[in-house]
């Protein structure tokens, strides 16, 4: 939200640090300087990309709310925004959730004639918490019924590896293994 005696956007879960090379360059220039970073960059240059990377998503996301903020007062007072096919209007977003499981449960059941194969297509494509199953069946019955896979994205029709970021202070096992390790 924007405070309206400060014109700053409050309540934000990023971090915005102050980093030199955006004091002095361009977003082209330093578009630039990333697109002409080699694989055989000093480890110490890609930690300071890295950084700089989340400086900028998060600045990024500031002007965003900001933007998103004003675009909603505008509105507010003038109408709907259009572009091309695009119409921006406000209010709030809607939610489907059901508020009787167990109703919900028997009317499906009831409907089907009590097929579970017929309940089970009207489930989620995965329904279960995996965490709390496990506890409570137990790691030889959750190895069995669970597994856990990798999900490359596709790019162009061709799996990309991606940079995955594991803070290791919230571990209490190994969750995955990097591609670099066997």
């Amino acid at each position: 939200m924007i405070n309206e005696d400060t014109d700053e956007v409050d309540d934000l879960d990023v971090q915005v640090i102050d980093v030199p090379m955006l004091a002095s360059s361009t977003i082209a220039e330093v578009e630039d300087r990333a697109m002409a970073l080699l694989i055989d960059e000093p480890e110490a240059d890609l930690q300071n990309w890295l950084i700089l990377s989340s400086v900028l998503s998060a600045r990024a996301k500031l002007i965003r709310q900001r933007i998103e903020q004003l675009a909603i007062k505008w509105i507010e007072t003038n109408g709907p925004i259009v572009a091309g096919d695009l119409q921006y209007t406000v209010g709030y977003r809607q939610a489907v959730r059901c508020v009787d499981r167990q109703r919900t449960l028997g009317l499906i059941l009831e409907s089907s004639g009590g097929d579970l194969n017929a309940l089970l297509d009207h489930l989620r494509a995965d329904p279960y918490k995996y965490g709390s199953v496990r506890g409570l069946i137990g790691e030889s019955n959750y190895k069995e019924v669970f597994k856990s896979e990798s999900r490359p994205k596709l790019h162009c029709g061709s799996p990309q590896i991606e940079l995955l970021a594991t803070n290791t202070r919230f571990l209490t096992r190994p969750r995955s293994k990097p591609l670099t390790e066997k």
